[in-house]
């Protein structure tokens, strides 16, 4: 299982999708979503809940 960490600590770090493939960069966070950029600089929302 995967360690845990503060929302604020994932900025910079890779994000995959549930079945392993990779999306992108972490850019941003808000109160309600992190937004992430990938390598065509296409920037996506994604919901923290």
């Amino acid at each position: 299982m995967s360690e845990i960490i503060s929302w604020d600590k994932s900025l910079g770090k890779e994000v995959k999708s549930g079945d392993n493939k990779d999306i992108g960069t972490v850019e941003n966070t808000t109160p309600d979503s992190i937004k992430v950029k990938d390598d065509l600089m296409h920037l996506y929302s994604i919901s923290k809940s």
